[in-house]
């Protein structure tokens, strides 16, 4: 058998994430070319999270209700949570808080785990996996760009439904 370089088993590494990855975001449009291709477009940066370095697997079940959403704070100062940011395709002004709550769910689960992930350019591009809630709750909006939030329902340890928030943060 050969032996490999460092930087080879880097590099074998990093493509099998990035397949892992891609299985982890499948529905019904992917197309199993592109995830078999996925390449090198691993993590974002070594410290984001994925459920299957939970040794959780994703089988969603497309028949099952599942839906998140944050609700913006008014800016009265009062803690008072109304906005619905998919009303407003995500876009959220900078220096604001987001309480990410499930607003939908036709079934049983087990548990939920939080993702938050910060734009690649923020000062902090997170990415953590977090148990019952976000990290931060509320979430405050501090880095400009395109970040998201995702909440998975976990039932006898298995993702069997998600759903993503996308977060737009402008001055």
């Amino acid at each position: 058998m050969l032996d490999l370089t460092s930087s080879q088993k880097d590099m074998i590494k990093s493509s099998a994430e990035s397949i892992l990855i891609s299985l982890e975001n499948i529905d019904q449009n992917s197309v199993i070319e592109t995830i078999i291709k996925s390449g090198l477009d691993g993590r974002s940066h070594k410290q984001e999270e994925f459920l299957f370095d939970q040794k959780i697997p994703t089988l969603i079940d497309p028949h099952l209700e599942f839906s998140i959403d944050g609700f913006i704070a008014t800016q009265n100062g009062f803690r008072d949570f109304r906005a619905r940011l998919k009303n407003l395709n995500g876009i959220v002004d900078k220096n604001n808080r987001i309480d990410f709550k499930i607003i939908d769910s036709n079934f049983q689960k087990d548990s939920t785990k939080w993702k938050v992930k910060n734009d690649n350019n923020a000062p902090e591009p997170r990415g953590e996996i977090s148990d019952h809630k976000t990290l931060n709750n509320p979430e405050k909006t501090a880095y400009l760009g395109h970040h998201y939030v995702e909440c998975y329902a976990i039932k006898n340890n298995i993702c069997i439904a998600k759903d993503r928030v996308e977060v737009v943060v402008r001055k």
